[in-house]
């Protein structure tokens, strides 16, 4: 029988929540600055799920960036960050990728 007690993740938790999958194909860090321009509005308004430091604050939408996106500046903003970087588990756990 199918087990419907354990959470599924973010869309079982909060089935409004929507990823914004960013993926970088041209320089990281001319493109970072445009982004984040893009994304101030919908920051604004509070619909931005952001890390502030020590927990994830939840919002609408999860800012998920992939390819050329600089990690640097994904980690730059360790009290505020808006966007989440996607990376391989394994690069992850091997240390390829530090804060």
């Amino acid at each position: 029988m199918f087990e419907t007690s354990k959470e599924a993740g973010v869309f079982e938790t909060d089935p409004n929540a929507a990823i914004l999958m960013l993926d970088f194909k041209t320089d990281g860090h001319d493109l970072w600055p445009v982004v984040l321009s893009r994304l101030e509005p919908p920051r604004r308004r509070g619909w931005l799920t952001y890390f502030n430091g020590t927990d994830m604050v939840p919002g609408l939408v999860i800012v998920v960036s992939t390819g050329n996106t600089p990690f640097d500046l994904v980690v730059a903003d360790c009290s505020h960050r808006y966007v989440f970087f996607d990376a391989p588990l394994l690069n992850v756990s091997n240390n390829i990728y530090t804060i």
